[in-house]
């Protein structure tokens, strides 16, 4: 890109197609394969045409299969996000220097009324 930003929707597909085929940290899938159930080709990488001649059986085994794999993406990817906002919640927990308290039934804990606190004309 030039430094004058004239030409953006020139490169403008480019960018989007880098966006959907780069792996997310959190869901550990691009974009394109969790839309698509495949990684993305390059027009270099394809090498063998389609065959357009598949019987109806053969595409509804396809589609079946497609469907398939397109809910185990979805169930890997929500345990992917689940660990990874764990990872994060304890990492923030850890940066504030909060741990986090267990408490079980029988435990003794201290109450605070803080809705008195909030009150105009609380005293001390």
């Amino acid at each position: 890109m030039s430094s004058k930003t004239e030409n953006w929707d020139d490169i403008l597909q480019s960018v989007v197609f880098s966006i959907n085929t780069n792996r997310s940290t959190t869901t550990e899938f691009s974009p394109f394969y969790f839309m698509y159930g495949r990684q993305a080709q390059l027009p270099f990488q394809v090498w063998k045409p389609w065959i357009r001649t598949q019987s109806p059986q053969t595409v509804l085994d396809h589609i079946a299969e497609m469907v398939k794999i397109q809910q185990e993406i979805f169930l890997k990817t929500m345990s992917n996000i689940e660990k990874i906002q764990e990872k994060q919640k304890l990492q923030y927990l850890k940066c504030k220097g909060i741990s986090e308290i267990k408490i079980t039934d029988g435990d003794l804990v201290l109450r605070r009324n803080m809705l008195q606190k909030t009150k105009k004309g609380y005293k001390m």
